[in-house]
């Protein structure tokens, strides 16, 4: 028995982009884990606006019995920047966005953007979920402004990361893309989402290709395998800052509270 791993109780809070990859991830844990989904509406939002979302997830898994709460997001457009944890720790991919936890990590994701620059990626769980444009008056919060803008007016408001990051979400065509890339996962009946996908490409008359996705990190966030260079573990008393490079993000003392 002294070898057995001591069940942790994870309150994992995820986008439902990446319900079925996650939902995977959690039969797989020794861990007992309690999943919660958010909306990919949330990402028509500004950015201040998903974080009060989030925080106030956070605080009603917080109440409850909870070794540490995950959170299945990436830094996403700058949402989780000044997120900190108050009673219980949090536990974050050191991912830009949920492509690169699909691609098993930010590293290989990077790769593949180096070698495939102008790539716009789609995956199961977007093309299942994914709201057009005029959704986002339906939420709080939502900016009716979003709805029509280009892309160089998205960076002149939001910032270049946050102009790709909607751009995404959104579905908006730009010319700063060139190719689709469907990331297959393995969670689904992939032949009619890839053919969506594809059908979506020739439609902007972009190249197209499948990717096989790698569940590997996602494996590892859901068995609490926590390693410091995939992930950041952030203590209560510290809150989360962007850090600009291969790091993703870090921690710094949340000395606003107390």
């Amino acid at each position: 028995m002294s070898g057995a791993v001591q069940p942790l109780r994870l309150h994992c809070i995820g986008c439902r982009v990446m319900a079925r990859e996650l939902r995977a991830a959690a039969a797989a844990s020794p861990h007992s884990i309690r999943l919660e989904f958010l909306p990919m509406s949330l990402h028509a939002m500004d950015a201040p606006v998903r974080r009060r979302r989030i925080e106030q997830t956070i605080a009603r898994a917080a109440a409850g019995p909870c070794d540490a709460i995950l959170l299945g997001f990436g830094l996403c457009g700058y949402a989780l920047e000044g997120l900190a944890a108050v009673s219980c720790r949090l536990v974050v991919p050191r991912v830009h966005d949920c492509i690169g936890l699909f691609f098993g990590g930010e590293r290989r994701l990077d790769e593949y953007l180096r070698e495939n620059p102008g790539t716009y990626f789609r995956t199961a769980g977007w093309l299942e979920d994914l709201r057009r444009p005029n959704d986002v008056r339906r939420f709080p919060g939502a900016k009716d402004t979003h709805v029509g803008l280009r892309y160089d007016e998205y960076a002149v408001r939001y910032g270049e990361d946050n102009a790709r990051h909607l751009f995404e979400i959104l579905g908006q065509p730009t010319r700063h893309y060139s190719r689709l890339a469907y990331v297959r996962t393995g969670t689904a009946s992939d032949a009619p989402l890839e053919r969506q996908a594809r059908e979506e490409a020739e439609r902007r008359a972009w190249s197209f290709e499948t990717v096989e996705g790698d569940p590997s990190a996602l494996g590892r966030f859901l068995a609490g395998d926590w390693r410091e260079e995939e992930f950041l573990v952030v203590e209560p008393g510290h809150r989360i800052v962007a850090t600009h490079d291969e790091r993703v993000m870090d921690t710094v003392p949340d000395t606003g509270r107390g």
